[in-house]
């Protein structure tokens, strides 16, 4: 499949990372997360997930580049999340039970940590201090889509 690059968009720029998750939380957070976790590399050109699929899995860009897209259209390069910074993809459609909204696809050789689903909602369960942080970040990505709504 031929991506025909389009204009530069800020579709994506809310995304969280690892590192915005455990922020300011203990480190056996961080420890117990790495439990749940595991290691994926991608090859070039290849599709890591799909628009209207269900999350089966969340994942965690670890390194390489990544192209994000709905209808085949390139929308950004992941230019709001640099390589290596563990952008995760799926959190919010694995939480809410929705599609994913654009597709992922590896522009160059790519690593992901990939956490099962249903073994990340068990794991979130049993942390409360992350499901507060979790909901502190979602409620900014809210907020941040209302003013960008009304500043349109």
């Amino acid at each position: 499949m031929m991506l025909e690059k389009a204009p530069e968009t800020h579709l994506f720029r809310d995304l969280i990372s690892v590192e915005d998750l455990l922020s300011g939380l203990a480190p056996r957070h961080r420890r117990s997360l790495a439990r749940i976790e595991h290691h994926s590399h991608f090859a070039p050109d290849t599709l890591v997930f799909d628009s209207h699929d269900q999350p089966e899995q969340i994942f965690v860009h670890r390194g390489g580049k990544l192209a994000l897209f709905r209808n085949d259209r390139v929308e950004d390069l992941l230019s709001a999340c640099p390589v290596g910074a563990g952008c995760i993809y799926g959190l919010v459609e694995a939480l809410s039970g929705s599609d994913f909204k654009m597709s992922a696809k590896t522009i160059t050789e790519s690593d992901f940590d990939v956490i099962d689903r249903d073994e990340f909602l068990r794991f979130i369960k049993n942390e409360p201090e992350l499901c507060f942080r979790l909901a502190e970040l979602l409620s900014r990505m809210y907020q941040h889509a209302l003013e960008t709504i009304k500043a349109h």
